[in-house]
């Protein structure tokens, strides 16, 4: 036979005695700092309620009836309660709605793979992973409006995505990554003529775009990140040799050569002849 709710509120009360008991959340998702309403009885003489380990504000409108207000550290999950009638915990279990992240912005535009970026917004206490175009990075929580984000070594250039449970969050700018500055320890060997191979040893070395030697480009093959090989340019002179990547120039601390020739004209009745050193 059909039982009414105060008949079903009585046989609860026969059950579990004088602790509160939740029947109903309504709604049973929310935000923090949303009002939710409890149902079910005994909950005048309720001194605590908390989601987790943080405890709420609310107010008994009613031996049946609560109104409770979500606080900032709630978690999903059933909430429990401490009276003087009672501890008890509930058999309603209520869903934190959490927020999604918001970008606002991120400083600065542009750095050296490596390097820190500031993202400023909001919600972000709850975020679980940063993207760098389709790249995983590390990140620290500063604050619920700031994350610090370590820029992989790779050059990119790519928008930043954030992500929690409750959504995710793109920026509006690219970020700006370039590689780290090369440099060059030494010219093997540091003397030639044009079309000679000359092997150059530094750092940084793989992302070379460039290869000069004095003001004339030169065609290049890189090795490692720590070698590449130049040929020499025609009508070169002698002077510095530069290589440059996305993370600016480095030149070599002592100048390639370009040994002096000397000819020398033999004539005689034969044949001339030229000599040249």
């Amino acid at each position: 036979h059909r039982v009414d709710r105060r008949q079903r509120q009585m046989c609860i009360r026969d059950s579990i005695g004088t602790s509160p008991y939740v029947e109903e959340i309504k709604p049973d998702v929310a935000s923090p700092g949303e009002i939710v309403t409890f149902e079910g009885i005994n909950f005048t003489g309720t001194s605590a309620i908390r989601f987790g380990t943080a405890d709420a504000e609310f107010t008994v409108t009613a031996d049946t009836q609560i109104r409770v207000t979500i606080p900032e550290e709630a978690v999903s999950g059933p909430p429990s309660f401490e009276s003087i009638n009672g501890d008890s915990v509930s058999p309603v279990t209520f869903t934190l709605n959490t927020p999604g992240p918001h970008i606002d912005d991120f400083e600065p535009l542009a750095v050296r793979g490596g390097e820190l970026v500031r993202v400023n917004g909001r919600n972000f206490s709850t975020v679980t992973s940063v993207l760098i175009g389709e790249t995983n990075v590390p990140f620290a929580v500063v604050a619920d409006n700031q994350i610090s984000v370590t820029t992989p070594i790779t050059p990119i250039t790519a928008m930043i995505t954030l992500t929690n449970p409750g959504g995710i969050s793109t920026s509006t700018n690219n970020l700006v990554i370039t590689g780290p500055e090369p440099s060059i320890s030494e010219l093997n060997p540091n003397a030639g003529q044009s079309g000679d191979l000359i092997m150059i040893e530094g750092g940084n070395l793989a992302t070379t775009t460039n290869v000069w030697f004095g003001e004339f480009e030169a065609e290049f093959s890189i090795i490692a990140d720590n070698q590449l090989q130049a040929v020499v340019p025609n009508n070169a002179e002698t002077g510095i040799v530069s290589v440059a990547n996305t993370g600016g120039r480095a030149t070599s601390s002592e100048p390639f050569f370009f040994p002096v020739r000397i000819c020398l004209l033999y004539t005689s009745d034969a044949a001339d002849d030229l000599l040249c050193v």
